[in-house]
């Protein structure tokens, strides 16, 4: 894998990886502020919590994994002549 790319797919899976954590967050404090009744139903936007939350934790375990398999892949360099 050429350096350049091996770069660019390690700042994409950062970023998702910052982008799904700060999700979580997010919907963790909808979970406590914006619902009635022990449901997982926004009162504000009317989107399911439980959803976005189980689909933000997928999203961060594909990033974490992304990293470390990028962590191990092998970069090619070009041969200097």
């Amino acid at each position: 894998m050429p350096p350049m790319l091996h770069r660019f797919l390690q700042a994409l899976a950062g970023l998702a990886f910052l982008f799904c954590g700060l999700g979580i967050v997010n919907t963790m404090v909808s979970l406590k502020y914006e619902i009635e009744d022990d449901n997982c139903v926004s009162v504000v936007d009317g989107r399911d919590l439980c959803q976005t939350l189980h689909y933000n934790w997928i999203g961060l375990g594909v990033a974490t994994a992304v990293i470390v398999a990028l962590a191990f892949a092998k970069t090619k360099n070009s041969p200097t002549e």
